[in-house]
């Protein structure tokens, strides 16, 4: 059975560089990212999942087309960078996940990790994205991140 998914990640940047981590499960290397949960906003999952897999705290940035800072009833959001429709094939079954990829900034140490979560990261430069051992999709994404995060990311 195929179960469809809405996911939330983030690329996250520190100076002119990206954090990976080698995930688990797939054993390449992805940017954080994971499942929304029940009564969670993607921009709040983008957030816990880079805290959860990597143990920084980020800030989402990103364009806000209508320049809208909110009112009682509304708000605008950064916009992700990409939203991909990504076939994920694990051992438990096969997952569609409807994936917003927003960009961050890492803020602050890195805190320690649960023992649950990858232990392997790296931080790469945009030279580095052809020798990376993972999917097509996330080089082409790490792609566009590095060029839409010039003058984005301080």
């Amino acid at each position: 059975m195929v179960k469809n998914c809405i996911t939330a990640s983030c690329v996250v940047f520190k100076g002119a560089k990206v954090l990976l981590h080698r995930h688990k499960k797939l054993n390449k290397w992805l940017y954080p990212g994971g499942h929304v949960d029940e009564n969670e906003i993607p921009t709040d999952t983008a957030a816990r999942e880079v805290l959860e897999e990597t143990g920084y705290r980020v800030r989402l940035v990103g364009a806000r087309p209508l320049g809208f800072r909110g009112d009682e009833n509304a708000v605008e959001y950064p916009m992700p960078i990409a939203t991909l429709f990504e076939t994920v094939r694990l051992s438990t079954g096969t997952h569609m996940h409807f994936d917003l990829v927003y960009l961050g900034v890492a803020e602050g140490e890195r805190a320690a990790v649960s023992a649950e979560e990858s232990q392997d990261f790296v931080w790469i430069t945009e030279k580095d994205i052809d020798t990376l051992d993972t999917f097509g999709n996330m080089k082409a994404v790490l792609r566009y991140a590095f060029s839409a995060s010039r003058g984005m990311v301080q």
